[in-house]
């Protein structure tokens, strides 16, 4: 068989074409950890939030606590 450019083009398509399925399929196990590892810190972000908005409602509700004491006590008072 002869190898013309139109041979040469077909075989180099094709073994850039299998270079980059090779490629794409390392670079997926990469891509899907960094998804992994990015949505673990989501996680972790949400929960440190969580407890966050935890000791804020019980700083508020200790407060509350407090203000309805001293009502409480301003009308034992009067």
């Amino acid at each position: 068989m002869e190898l013309t450019f139109i041979n040469l083009g077909i075989i180099v398509f094709f073994l850039g074409w299998a270079f980059l399925l090779i490629l794409k399929s390392c670079g997926a196990d990469i891509r899907d950890q960094d998804e992994e590892e990015a949505w673990q810190k989501y996680v972790e972000s949400r929960v440190k939030r969580n407890k966050f908005d935890e000791n804020k409602q019980m700083k508020e509700l200790r407060e509350q606590k407090l203000i309805n004491r001293a009502i409480e006590k301003a009308k034992k008072i009067k």
